[in-house]
């Protein structure tokens, strides 16, 4: 997460374990917006981080709001950096949800921001669930596990997005 954020970005932080664990990283001074309580409660003693939180009615499988109060929201904002939650990841298929509500959420934001940044972990890549976010080609930079089998490595990198490896904390 460090080598993608910069002083003064905004930086919208998406719902999940994978991407918690970016937030819990974050040293850079930047806005962070988000729609989930875990990441605004990591984050909120940050003093490097101002810290913006879009409400709206939070889905507990999710991890976040979700809805028309979250989705009008999410049009009036244009994060520099998107860091995005995975479900799945697969090369063929592309980033997908679990929940319609979810990835019409993911969608928007993805619309809206300047980079997108998928982080997902080893038991995501290679994966699909039910519904369709966005095509790898779309996606500017995936952070993946330094264990993550080459094979998978090179057809994740053939569908478009440049691949950080970072190390999982024990």
């Amino acid at each position: 997460m460090a080598r993608l954020v910069g002083p003064g970005m905004t930086v919208f932080i998406d719902a999940g374990s994978t991407t918690l664990a970016c937030a819990e990283r974050l040293e850079a001074a930047a806005t962070v917006i988000t729609h989930a309580p875990t990441i605004a409660a990591a984050l909120v003693e940050n003093p490097a981080v101002r810290l913006v939180t879009l409400g709206g009615q939070v889905d507990r499988e999710i991890g976040a709001a979700v809805g028309a109060a979250v989705l009008a929201a999410i049009e009036t904002i244009r994060p520099d950096l998107l860091l995005l939650g995975a479900c799945g990841v697969d090369p063929d298929v592309g980033i997908t949800a679990q929940s319609l509500e979810d990835a019409v959420v993911k969608r928007s934001l993805a619309a809206r921001a300047g980079r997108v940044a998928v982080a997902a972990d080893i038991g995501k890549l290679g994966t699909a669930a039910p519904f369709a976010v966005a095509d790898l080609a779309a996606i500017d930079v995936m952070l993946i596990e330094a264990a993550t089998p080459p094979a998978l490595r090179q057809r994740l990198a053939a569908a478009g997005p440049r691949l950080i490896e970072v190390e999982t904390r024990p």
